[in-house]
């Protein structure tokens, strides 16, 4: 999907626009923010900034109900709807606890969440349509930060963050561990609170003894991310991506022998990647076709070769970048139709 909100570019604009669920006018009605801000999920369920115009390229929606409940929030781009949340069920604080979610106008899933006697969520649940689960995760509180776990349908352990939040209680830092099994490695995210957008983002390892990466990303006027540059360890710039309307278009890699590697991306109107294509020093070694389901979620990528042999299969998967040796990165088990080298 599209990356990206809004930044602001008068701070002097952003004085007194700060707004929580409950501040907003206690009546039915419909305003347009500039940013949706992550907020601590205790106690208020939405924080929005900026109010602009119904006709801004791109826009948070917030419809707020008589009770003064958030019940729909829908990101526009260029008036189309990109995606929607609707509340359907609150507690008897007015809080959340059953959410649809819908994409380009379609339906495409449902959350439930369970609350403590604080209004903190403890434990939500995301099902298809259809009533099968996609997914659950649990949430625990410190007073420095915020543990989510997040666990597959079958209720594997996927991942594990760590969101911390400065005193107004605005999301500034994230920390994500992708292996849930894993704890030695993670990717460490500085947030500007007043916007909701990652500026810059560090890879460690070895418990953060140990430096990988910087990436820092670059925005437009609008706040839709335009191009990010990765350092390693040392210094030196190894890839950089570009974006077209918040959708990857192309990563290019510059390796310490001066070899390179470039990926394409071909995305759809609701800026899912379709299709990937990756050369090295400029010679085309493979084609990824990426199936999705209705909801978007990804059901196979199927991987050829420039001449349109079959390579390999990974149900469930999104794979758009490989190696000669029959592997794809992600590292993810798949149906192997060729022994390596693939080239």
């Amino acid at each position: 999907m599209r990356i990206g909100s809004f930044r602001d570019l008068s701070a002097g604009i952003l004085v007194g626009t700060f707004f929580l669920a409950y501040s907003l006018p206690a009546e039915a009605g419909v305003a347009s923010y500039r940013y949706s801000l992550s907020s601590r999920s205790c106690g208020n369920y939405g924080r929005f900034a900026g109010t602009v115009s119904p006709s801004a390229p791109y826009r948070y929606e917030v419809e707020t109900d008589s009770a003064n409940r958030i019940v729909r929030v829908t990101r526009y781009w260029n008036n189309r709807a990109l995606w929607e949340t609707r509340n359907t069920a609150f507690n008897t604080a007015n809080l959340p606890i059953a959410t649809t979610t819908s994409e380009s106008g379609v339906t495409t899933g449902r959350r439930s969440t369970e609350r403590d006697s604080s209004g903190c969520i403890v434990r939500a649940a995301s099902y298809a349509m259809s009533g099968a689960k996609t997914g659950s995760s649990t949430y625990t509180y410190s007073g420095e930060y915020i543990e989510g776990h997040g666990f597959s349908a079958d209720d594997k352990p996927l991942t594990v963050s760590r969101l911390y939040y400065n005193a107004d209680g605005l999301l500034a830092r994230s920390v994500w561990y992708s292996n849930a099994l894993d704890v030695s490695q993670w990717t460490d995210g500085t947030i500007d609170p007043s916007t909701g957008m990652t500026t810059e983002s560090h890879q460690y390892k070895d418990y953060g003894k140990t430096l990988v990466s910087r990436t820092v990303f670059q925005y437009d006027a609008n706040d839709v991310i335009v191009h990010d540059d990765s350092f390693d360890a040392n210094g030196r710039h190894y890839v950089g991506k570009d974006y077209n309307d918040g959708s990857l278009v192309k990563k290019s890699y510059t390796f310490v022998d001066g070899s390179t590697s470039v990926v394409t991306y071909t995305n759809d109107a609701q800026g899912y990647t379709t299709a990937a294509e990756e050369s090295d020093n400029g010679v085309v070694h493979c084609r990824f076709a990426i199936e999705r389901r209705a909801d978007g979620t990804v059901m196979r990528t199927v991987v050829r070769a420039a001449d349109g042999t079959m390579l390999a299969e990974y149900p469930d998967h999104l794979a758009t970048e490989c190696y000669a040796n029959g592997t794809v990165v992600g590292g993810f088990q798949g149906t192997i139709y060729k022994s390596p080298p693939w080239w």
